[in-house]
C-alpha cells in the first residue's frame, strides 16, 4: 500500500487511447476491469454475466473455489517495487 501511494493520482487515458481500435463490447469490460480502486471495479460475477460472454459461457463446466484466494503478500505494509513485482511473478508461476 506504501508503494502505491509514492505515485500522483491521475486519470486514465481509457484502453482505446491506448491500444487503438477496439471491439467497443470487449474495450468496455476490459476498462470496467483495470479501474484501480477495487470498491468501483467491476466484480468477477459481474464480468463473467457481460454481454462479451453470452455466446461462449457454459455454466455447466463451471466450478466455485472453496474458499476465498487470498495472496499472502496483500498484508504486507512495507512493499517496494522490486519486492511487489517478485511476488507476482511468484504467484503467477504457481498457476501457469
Amino acid at each position: 500500500r506504501c508503494y502505491m501511494k509514492c505515485f500522483a493520482k491521475k486519470p486514465g487515458s481509457g484502453v482505446k487511447a491506448k491500444f487503438g481500435v477496439m471491439d467497443p463490447v470487449g474495450s468496455g469490460l476490459l476498462e470496467e476491469m483495470l479501474v484501480f480502486n477495487p470498491r468501483k471495479r467491476i466484480t468477477v460475477a459481474q464480468a463473467l454475466e457481460h454481454e462479451l460472454f453470452a455466446k461462449v459461457r457454459d455454466r455447466r463446466l463451471e466450478t466455485t473455489a472453496k474458499s476465498r484466494v487470498v495472496l499472502d503478500f496483500e498484508t504486507e505494509e512495507e512493499l517496494d517495487e522490486k519486492q511487489l513485482r517478485s511476488l507476482f511473478l511468484r504467484e503467477v508461476r504457481r498457476f501457469h
